[in-house]
C-alpha cells in the first residue's frame, strides 16, 4: 500500500517583518517634534516607503510596525496609504508601545512580542533604511544560513554592506569576525575609542574562536545596513535579558560570547548593491544626493515605484496614483513635477528635485537640492545642498547651504541659513538674519519667540538638546564631536583630522618644552610643503586607497596649519607628473582615480578657479604635454570638481593673461570650452521648448 502523505503536509512558511519606527535619539530634532522620523520626506517620499517597498518586493506577507512616538500619525499614514488597500500583497500592522518604556530596541521587541509575535521567519529592519538590494534574495539568504546549521541554533542573519573604512554610512565602529567558509559570525568586537586612525586598538579574539575555526576573517570594512533576518527566538531572548539595550553591542555580542546560549548568527555581505540606514542628517544628505544621482536605481524619483509617491503622496487608490503628475527628468539629474512655475533666469544646476505647485523667482540658483510641494522661492536665492519640505517660503536674496528646512517655514528677505542648521515646522526667520552654523530652531509649545535669534519680526527659538547620556554615542567621542560627525554639511574625515591635529599639537607642545627650535617660519612652511609632496607621492607610488590618501592630507593640513590652497598647490603637480610618468595607456583612468583627492579641498567658485590656474601653470611649464589639457579638464568636469561657470570664467581670464606659455595652454583647452558653451546653449533651448509646451498644456 502506498504511504499516506496526508499527515505530512507542512504549512506554507510566511515571511514576516518587524519595522522599528522609533529612532531612540534626537539626531533629527527639532524636525521630529512634529513628525516621526519614519515619515520624514527623503526626496519628497516618506522614509518608511522605501522600507515597505523593499519588503514588498522581498515577498514579505506581513509587516509589524512597532512605534511609540507619534503613533497616531503613523497609523493615519498607513491607513490612508496603498498598503491598506485591498489589493495590497502585504498586510501592515501597527503595534504601539508604552511611551515611558520605548527607549531602546529591547523595549520595542518586548512590545512586539507581548502583542503578537511572528510565527515564522522575520526580517527586522529600521524604518529609515534605504536599499536597492535584490529583495527577493532575503528568503534565500535565510535558507542558506539555516542549511549551514539547524533551525534550533540559527537565530539571526545580519545583512552587511562592503564599504571603505571611513565611509560616512558606518555606524558605531566595530569589527566583525566571520568564518569565510560558512559566513558565520563568530565574534563581534565594538571599538570603544574611534577617535583617530593614529591610535592603535588591541583586538582580543576569544580562545574558543581560534580553537574551533581554522580561518577567521576580522573585517573592519562592513557597513551595518540595519537589516536582520531573525527567528522568533530573538524576541524571546530580548524579553528575557533585561540588560540588552542595543541590537549589536548587547544582543549579538552577548549571544556570541555567552556560555549559556548555543546559538549561531550569520552574516550576509552585500558587495554590489546600495544599502544605507539614514541614521543622521549627514547620511540624510548623502542618501538624498545618491537618489538624485540615480545610484539607488530603480528607487529614483521618476521610476514607477516612487513617482506616484513623489507627486501624489502614498495614494491609497491606484486610480489616484495613475492620475498623479509625471516627474520630468532632464540633463544633470534635474527632476521637475508639473505644474511648477520657473522664471526664465532660474538655474537648476544639477541634482535638483522641485515639487509641484511651487514657484521659483528670477536669478535663483539651485544645486544639490530638494524642494517640496507648494514652496515659494524668491529672486536671487542661492540654495546648495538644501532640503526644503512642503510649504516653505523663501524671500529674496536668501542663502541656504547644507541645511534642512521643515514644513511651512518662512525665511524672509536676506536670511542666511548656514551648514548644519535645521529649522523646525512653522518657524519664521526675520528679515536679514544670518544664523550661525549648526543652529536648530523650533516653535515653542508656549509660542514664545527669541528676537535675538529670529529677529523682531520672526517666530521661534533655539532648540536645546536634553542633557542626558546617550549610549548610542560613538565610543569615547565627546558629545560635540559626535554631533559634528553626524550633522549635515560636516565630514567625518574633517572630524578625524581635527582629532589627529589635537594629538599632534599636544606632541609639538611637549617637544617645544624640551627643545627650543631655531627654525624660521619660511623653513617651516617649506618643510610642510615637502611633507605634503612626500605624502601624496607615497600614496601614488604605493597605490593607497583614495580615502586613506585624503585622510593623510587632511591630517597634515591641520597639523601644519596649512590652507587648502597650500595643499592643492603641491598635490596637483604631483598627480599630473605621476600620470605622465606612469604612461601605460591608462592616462585617463589614472586621472579619474586620483583627481577626486581634490574634492575635500574645493569649497566654492574661488577654489575651483584657483585649481584650474594651478593645472594651467603646470601645463605652461610642460608645453609638450599641453595637448592633454582638454582631457584633464573633461575629467575634472565629469567628476564635478569644477563647474561649467568656473571653467568659462578661468578661460576668459587666461586668454588675457600675458604669462609665459599661457597662449598655448588656451589653444589646447579651447575646444573643451567651446563644447561647454554649445552644450549650455542646447540645454537652454530645450528648457525653453519644455516651458512653452507646459504653458500650452496649461
Amino acid at each position: 500500500m502506498a504511504p499516506n502523505n496526508s499527515n505530512k503536509l507542512e504549512a506554507e512558511e510566511i515571511l514576516q517583518a518587524v519595522v522599528v519606527a522609533d529612532s531612540f535619539d534626537e539626531k533629527f530634532m527639532p524636525l521630529t517634534r512634529d513628525l516621526p522620523r519614519c515619515l520624514l520626506p527623503l526626496c519628497n517620499v516618506p522614509l518608511i516607503e522605501y522600507t515597505l517597498e523593499f519588503l514588498a518586493v522581498a515577498d514579505v506577507k506581513e509587516v509589524f510596525i512597532v512605534c511609540c512616538a507619534h503613533s497616531d500619525l503613523i497609523k493615519e499614514y498607513i491607513l490612508s496609504s496603498k498598503w491598506n488597500d485591498d489589493t495590497s500583497s502585504m498586510k501592515v500592522n501597527i503595534i504601539v508601545g508604552a511611551q515611558e518604556e520605548a527607549r531602546r530596541v529591547r523595549q520595542a521587541a518586548r512590545a512586539q512580542g507581548a502583542q503578537r509575535a511572528p510565527c515564522r521567519g522575520a526580517s527586522a529592519r529600521p524604518s529609515c533604511s534605504h536599499s536597492n538590494h535584490p529583495a527577493h534574495s532575503l528568503p534565500q539568504t535565510r535558507n542558506a544560513a539555516l542549511s549551514q546549521n539547524s533551525h534550533a541554533t540559527t537565530v539571526m542573519t545580519m545583512v552587511l554592506k562592503e564599504g571603505a573604512v571611513f565611509h560616512g554610512a558606518r555606524g558605531a565602529p566595530a569589527l566583525f569576525c566571520i568564518n569565510p567558509t560558512s559566513s558565520r559570525c563568530v565574534q563581534y568586537i565594538p571599538i570603544d575609542d574611534p577617535a583617530g586612525p593614529a591610535r592603535q586598538h588591541d583586538v582580543a579574539l576569544l580562545p574558543e574562536v581560534l580553537a574551533e575555526h581554522a580561518d577567521v576573517a576580522v573585517r573592519n570594512d562592513l557597513i551595518d545596513c540595519g537589516v536582520d533576518i531573525c527567528s522568533v527566538e530573538v524576541l524571546a531572548l530580548f524579553s528575557e535579558n533585561f540588560d540588552y539595550q542595543d541590537l549589536r553591542s548587547d544582543f549579538v555580542k552577548g549571544i556570541l560570547e555567552s556560555d549559556l546560549f548555543v546559538k549561531s548568527i550569520y552574516a550576509h555581505v552585500v558587495a554590489d548593491a546600495y544599502a544605507v540606514r539614514v541614521r543622521s542628517t549627514q547620511l540624510y544628505d548623502r542618501v538624498a544626493r545618491d537618489v538624485l544621482c540615480r545610484w539607488t536605481f530603480p528607487l529614483v524619483p521618476d521610476a514607477d515605484a516612487l513617482a506616484s509617491l513623489v507627486t501624489g503622496g502614498a495614494a491609497k487608490s491606484s486610480t489616484a496614483a495613475a492620475h498623479a503628475a509625471p516627474v520630468l527628468y532632464s540633463r544633470n539629474n534635474v527632476y521637475r513635477e508639473k505644474p511648477v512655475l520657473l522664471s526664465r533666469t532660474t538655474v537648476l544646476s544639477k541634482n535638483v528635485l522641485v515639487g509641484r505647485h511651487g514657484s521659483i523667482g528670477a536669478g535663483t540658483v539651485l544645486e544639490n537640492c530638494v524642494v517640496g510641494r507648494g514652496c515659494t522661492i524668491g529672486k536671487n536665492v542661492r540654495l546648495s545642498n538644501a532640503y526644503l519640505w512642503d510649504g516653505v517660503t523663501v524671500g529674496d536674496g536668501c542663502t541656504v547651504d547644507h541645511a534642512i528646512v521643515g514644513r511651512n517655514v518662512v525665511l524672509k528677505d536676506g536670511v542666511s541659513v548656514p551648514r548644519g542648521s535645521m529649522i523646525g515646522q512653522g518657524v519664521v526667520v526675520g528679515k536679514g538674519i544670518a544664523l550661525p552654523e549648526r543652529t536648530r530652531l523650533m516653535v515653542d509649545e508656549d509660542d514664545e519667540s527669541d528676537a535675538t535669534v529670529v529677529g523682531p519680526d520672526g517666530r521661534g527659538c533655539k532648540w536645546v538638546a536634553e542633557d542626558e547620556d546617550d549610549s548610542d554615542d560613538e565610543g569615547a567621542m565627546s558629545p560635540e564631536l559626535t554631533m559634528l560627525i553626524e550633522e549635515i554639511g560636516f565630514s567625518p574625515l574633517d572630524v578625524r583630522a581635527y582629532l589627529d591635529r589635537k594629538a599632534l599639537e599636544h606632541d609639538l607642545v611637549e617637544n617645544d618644552a624640551d627643545n627650543d627650535s631655531d627654525e624660521s617660519d619660511d623653513d617651516a612652511v617649506e618643510d610642510a610643503a615637502e611633507e605634503v609632496r612626500a605624502t601624496i607621492q607615497r600614496a601614488l607610488d604605493q597605490g593607497h586607497t583614495l580615502d586613506n590618501a585624503m585622510l593623510e592630507l587632511n591630517t597634515l593640513k591641520f597639523a601644519c596649519n596649512l590652507t587648502f590652497k597650500d595643499v592643492r598647490d603641491e598635490v596637483v603637480p604631483c598627480i599630473l607628473a605621476h600620470v605622465f610618468i606612469a604612461n601605460d595607456g591608462s592616462f585617463k583612468a589614472l586621472l579619474t582615480r586620483w583627481m577626486p583627492v581634490l574634492a575635500t579641498m574645493l569649497h566654492g567658485a574661488k577654489d575651483q578657479v584657483d585649481v584650474l590656474e594651478t593645472v594651467a601653470a603646470w601645463f605652461a611649464a610642460h608645453l609638450d604635454k599641453a595637448k592633454y589639457l582638454g582631457t584633464v579638464a573633461m575629467v575634472m568636469y565629469d567628476l564635478d570638481l569644477v563647474e561649467e561657470e568656473q571653467f568659462v570664467a578661468w578661460f576668459a581670464a587666461a586668454e588675457k593673461s600675458g604669462e609665459t606659455g599661457m597662449p598655448a595652454v588656451c589653444r589646447a583647452v579651447r575646444p573643451f570650452i567651446q563644447w561647454l558653451e554649445e552644450a549650455d546653449d542646447d540645454e537652454e533651448e530645450d528648457e525653453e521648448d519644455s516651458e512653452e509646451e507646459e504653458s500650452d498644456d496649461e
